[in-house]
């Protein structure tokens, strides 16, 4: 019962964090990561990477377990702050990208287009100085079509926003195998080295995790001017800050009942 009260509470104040108004509301029904595990992806459906080379989904896995990362390259929000966590927890796991696993990005934006995708992977890879920098990483454009047969296929469900012109989606990642078979999820914007590492291994050999718990983490309605981006990632930090010590609480609290009641004289 506490566990549960503790990952609703947690879910609010990130739901919350985002300060939707009466408008919002209707938006944020439609947004999630539903854990599709064992789906397939559509292998058929045709993508463009950075480089200009359009080709099948199946193509750019090419037999290996992958990462997927699903957002848009010009996302004012969470979007640059996943890659670069990702990439940096990727660098510690001890795997070789490309020989052991490929990181597919997709834009959800049909109008995002190859210099949109190059510019996002010049991004997160500047500074690296080497020919092999970013190697095993796709950064994908399709149209509309293929985007949605996508991210239907691994339960992400996204909106645009017209009034702040946005993308509203979750964010988080899903392991494929190499098959194509959606093995894990990860969720948020941290992705511990350890169970990255774990996750790419075991699903290189088939294998299917079960459901993880979820925060729902959305990219949603950043302000320049008023930092709520900074606001946001700080809220969630808060929240799970508050929330360690709210569980710790209830733990003490549970250890002295019990203690009491061994305290009380038989009658």
């Amino acid at each position: 019962m506490i566990a549960r009260v503790l990952r609703t509470a947690a879910l609010l104040v990130v739901l919350t964090s985002t300060r939707p108004g009466a408008g919002d509301l209707d938006v944020l029904r439609d947004i999630g990561f539903d854990q599709h595990l064992a789906a397939m992806l559509p292998f058929a459906a045709r993508f463009t990477d950075e480089q200009g080379k359009s080709a099948p989904l199946a193509q750019f896995l090419d037999g290996r377990p992958a990462i997927l990362l699903l957002g848009y390259y010009e996302c004012p929000n969470l979007c640059s702050a996943v890659r670069q966590s990702l990439s940096q927890s990727l660098a510690a796991t001890g795997l070789a990208a490309d020989a052991q696993f490929k990181v597919i990005a997709v834009s959800i934006d049909p109008d995002e287009k190859m210099p949109s995708a190059a510019a996002a992977r010049s991004s997160l890879f500047t500074g690296e100085g080497t020919s092999r920098a970013g190697a095993g990483w796709y950064f994908l454009t399709a149209d509309a079509e293929a985007i949605k047969e996508l991210a239907k296929a691994v339960g992400f469900r996204y909106r645009y926003d017209h009034v702040e012109h946005q993308y509203v989606h979750p964010a988080g990642i899903a392991v494929v195998a190499p098959s194509g078979r959606v093995a894990r999820y990860f969720f948020g914007v941290d992705f511990p080295p350890d169970a990255l590492r774990k996750s790419l291994l075991d699903t290189a050999r088939g294998r299917i995790a079960s459901p993880v718990e979820r925060l729902l983490l959305l990219c949603f309605h950043y302000d320049p001017e008023t930092g709520k981006y900074s606001a946001t990632v700080g809220t969630v930090s808060r929240a799970l800050g508050a929330i360690t010590v709210l569980g710790l609480g209830a733990f003490i609290i549970r250890l002295r009942r019990q203690e009491r009641k061994t305290r009380l004289p038989a009658r």
